[in-house]
């Protein structure tokens, strides 16, 4: 049996797996890359999944990295751990959906109420009340829900 805090670092590492893959067109994975190679040479021994992941996660890094420098290779290496997830069963969801699910169960808090605070919170930002952003990012972080500013706008999921 796993505990409950197993299971919440296992949920937290696919989350950022999944973060990684947010917002990435379809691509094409490279045929051949160093992080393929890893990844087949821990799968060849003896089916090392705990070093196979570990690829996944420096991939997912990389992802990471080259979005805002190097987005087409950013695009390609998203699509190669897309694929190398799949061969461990996993990341073959929307990342969208993954990072928001269970949301509607938390506290009573429903996607839509939760873009209603983003939404008043940009517009209290706009307004420059800083105050008024701050207490509803508070309001958003204590229903369990993270928000990501970026240059595309916020994102947000679950914690």
């Amino acid at each position: 049996n796993y505990s409950d805090q197993q299971l919440d670092q296992a949920r937290t590492g696919l989350g950022r797996l999944y973060i990684a893959l947010r917002n990435m067109p379809p691509g094409n994975a490279p045929e051949e890359h160093a992080f393929r190679a890893k990844f087949v040479a821990a799968m060849d021994d003896d089916f090392n999944t705990p070093v196979a992941v570990s690829v996944l996660f420096d991939l997912a890094r990389e992802v990471n990295t080259l979005k805002d420098s190097k987005p087409a290779e950013a695009i390609s290496l998203a699509a190669l751990l897309k694929e190398l997830g799949g061969l461990l069963g996993i990341l073959q969801s929307n990342p969208e959906a993954y990072l928001q699910a269970g949301v509607d169960r938390q506290d009573g808090v429903s996607p839509a109420d939760v873009e209603g605070l983003i939404a008043a919170r940009k517009a209290a930002r706009a307004a420059k009340d800083w105050k008024e952003a701050d207490r509803l990012r508070a309001e958003l972080d204590a229903a369990g829900i993270v928000i990501e500013d970026g240059a595309g706008g916020t994102t947000w999921r679950r914690k």
